[in-house]
């Protein structure tokens, strides 16, 4: 994976080339997940962007904040009752 600091860079140096050929980064975004999906469908497509997605923050410690108050009976029901609603009564 890039560094931040690459990354950065080589998305500057692209849109400018991308500038040359007169799209937009919005349209440059645009085409390529069409052709994506024209490829790959749409679950490779995603797949296929989430390899270059880096994300942001501690999952492990968002999710221990988010469910500190919660057990995991209290977990398993929520998920069940999203299934089936007729099982939280």
């Amino acid at each position: 994976m890039l560094g931040a600091l690459h990354q950065e860079r080589a998305v500057g140096f692209i849109a400018e080339e991308v500038r040359k050929v007169g799209l937009s980064m919005a349209e440059v975004r645009s085409k390529g997940w069409r052709a994506l999906i024209k490829e790959l469908g749409y679950s490779g497509a995603t797949k296929f962007i989430l390899l270059y997605e880096t994300g942001k923050g501690d999952y492990v410690e968002e999710r221990k904040e988010l469910f500190k108050e919660a057990s995991v009976k209290d977990i398993v029901s929520e998920i069940e009752m999203e299934k089936d609603p007729k099982v939280g009564g």
